[in-house]
């Protein structure tokens, strides 16, 4: 390609340009088949009259001082191959933008803020711990990153892969099509929306920033999600963790709250950290594998469910810790045999009801154990299997508004509070007014 050096003053693009760095200006507007170059010496700006396609770009920037390289989209649009970026790229009209089909460089001094970039071809891309731009990637290639990636939107309509680099976003992201996610980790480091609605595409971690409030803007897959104290992650779409052999795929110290629902779809068994959401959650296993909680789970006032993701059973293990949730429903909603099982220890199980998903489920459970259990309503046990071990005594906390139904345990059972048990025969059910005899004010304000 030949090598068209840029003026050393403003110049419109369709102006002639130089055959060398020597400010003469003999040779004809680059095209197709060449390199437009700017140096140190280009010191002016190139203001685009065109929407003009040429074969290269190289700016170096003015390391000496002075104005250094400056290009005015002026609402065009510059489609280039390879592109080296430095000094200022900027618009003073509406909709200009920049396609680049080739490699694709930021120079560590490169003002990008606000520009559209469009990738759709094939290369590498590199940022040189430089921000700025709003890239969209739209291929039948494959662009990858080259390092480390910062940008203040990023959408991949089809055609990239992360190339294992951590990256930074100041606002949306947005990504389908073909998109290799590998290990990745993702931080959104200003406001704003995310959706990434293909499960193959499941970003490694989404990392939201101190002060940030992320939003889904459409189904989102995570293989996990970090919230640090003051950041919010509001699921507005339902969202799944899914695609990850990780264990505390949830690491949450600020806000997850939201009108729809956080799904943990996996195949195998994990185990997950104390963690407090606001938001409806659901664990849906592979037959047979279990969710194992290391501390305590409170979701407040929003329902949880637990069931298989197929045929089968797969359970919720509280351990030793507690659980606060509104509804709990155990089991597929669905005319599905997809069974879950709720396993409690010795923590303090609060819930406002409980309902079998339906009457297929074959497998629907609660091992009581020793936990203390508080009702708030309705806790329905028709089609739900309710166990303890022998030598446990299992205590149910029956606020006014509450009442148990369909409950006929063998084991012993301390029933307290105001609320009614109906249990058909009631086997082993011991009824006491009050927790005070057992010197468990605890229950007063539950706090797993």
């Amino acid at each position: 390609m030949a090598l068209k050096y840029a003026p050393h003053s403003d110049f419109n693009f369709s102006d002639n340009w130089c055959d060398g760095d020597d400010g003469v200006q003999d040779v004809i507007k680059p095209g197709g088949a060449d390199v437009a170059i700017f140096t140190g010496n280009s010191d002016g700006t190139c203001t685009l009259d065109e929407s003009p396609t040429i074969g290269g770009l190289g700016m170096s920037g003015n390391p000496a001082g002075g104005i250094g390289d400056s290009i005015d989209l002026n609402g065009n649009v510059l489609t280039v191959g390879d592109a080296i970026f430095d000094g200022s790229i900027g618009d003073s009209g509406v909709g200009g933008s920049v396609v680049v089909s080739g490699h694709f460089t930021k120079v560590a001094t490169v003002n990008l803020d606000d520009i559209s970039v469009t990738l759709n071809g094939t290369g590498n891309v590199t940022c040189n711990g430089v921000s700025g731009g709003f890239v969209n990637i739209n291929t039948a290639g494959t662009h990858t990153a080259a390092d480390a990636q910062l940008w203040e939107g990023f959408t991949c309509t089809t055609g990239y892969a992360t190339g294992n680099f951590a990256h930074g976003i100041d606002g949306n992201i947005s990504i389908a099509g073909t998109f290799a996610p590998g290990t990745a980790v993702w931080t959104m480091t200003a406001s704003g929306t995310i959706a990434n609605g293909t499960s193959g595409n499941s970003l490694y971690q989404l990392a939201v920033a101190a002060g940030v409030t992320c939003e889904t803007a459409g189904t989102t897959y995570l293989q996990g999600l970090a919230v640090p104290a003051t950041a919010t992650f509001t699921v507005s779409h339902i969202t799944f963790l899914y695609g990850s052999a990780a264990n505390d795929r949830l690491d949450v110290a600020g806000a997850v709250d939201g009108a729809s629902l956080l799904l943990m779809y996996e195949g195998n068994s994990r185990s997950q950290k104390a963690v407090t959401l606001a938001c409806d959650f659901s664990v849906r296993l592979d037959n047979g594998q279990t969710l194992t909680m290391t501390g305590a789970l409170n979701i407040g006032t929003k329902n949880l469910s637990v069931e298989a993701s197929g045929a089968g059973v797969c359970t919720l293990d509280l351990g030793l810790y507690g659980l606060i949730a509104g509804a709990l429903v155990l089991g597929d909603t669905n005319a599905n045999d997809q069974s879950g099982v709720l396993k409690c220890g010795e923590g303090i199980v609060v819930i406002a009801s409980l309902a079998a998903g339906n009457a297929a489920n074959l497998a629907n459970a609660i091992l009581l154990n020793r936990c203390y259990l508080e009702a708030a309503g309705t806790l329905d046990f028709d089609n739900i299997v309710h166990t303890a071990a022998a030598d446990d005594v299992v205590h149910i906390n029956c606020l006014p508004t509450g009442e148990v139904i369909n409950f006929d345990p063998a084991e012993i059972v301390h029933v307290h509070g105001d609320g009614s048990v109906d249990g058909g025969g009631n086997n082993g059910v011991n009824n006491v007014t009050t927790f005070n005899t057992h010197d468990l004010p605890w229950f007063d304000t539950p706090d797993p």
